[in-house]
């Protein structure tokens, strides 16, 4: 889950039924590239292993990068730490800038090493409308 006390951070929670959910105490998740801040987690889960996408302060922009885990707990970023979904151009619909929010991931399907999500994103021109997108990646390299 995201959380903001004066920097966006993601946290992780459980749940024995998917309706009541618990704080995990130990604080961030680790492993993340977080350090200017980080939201809009989305996570996959298959064979046993736990894919994350999430949006990180690059730059000056929110941009969309990838981790994994055997846990989910402890992450290590996927893709050499590139963005998986990078700036958007300036007039794009999600061309917010750091100011604003500008890439959430919400919805992943993953078959072999392609994956598509959906997103939000927010423009950079009042009145900030929010659109969706599509992204569509091959694990591993960045577009």
């Amino acid at each position: 889950y995201g959380a903001f006390n004066g920097l966006h951070t993601l946290g992780t929670a459980a749940s024995r039924d998917g309706i009541a959910w618990t704080k995990d105490e130990r604080g961030a998740a680790t492993g993340l590239q977080a350090e200017k801040g980080a939201l809009g987690p989305s996570v996959y889960a298959r064979d046993g292993q736990y894919l994350m996408l999430y949006s990180v302060l690059l730059d000056g922009q929110w941009q969309m990068v990838v981790a994994t885990s055997a846990d989910g707990w402890s992450w290590a970023p996927a893709a050499g730490g590139a963005p998986l979904l990078g700036a958007a151009a300036s007039d794009a619909f999600d061309s917010a800038t750091a100011g604003n929010h500008s890439v959430h991931p919400s919805e992943i399907v993953v078959r072999g090493d392609r994956v598509w999500v959906w997103y939000s994103g927010e423009d950079a021109r009042a009145p900030n409308l929010m659109r969706i997108g599509l992204m569509e990646a091959t694990l591993g390299a960045p577009h």
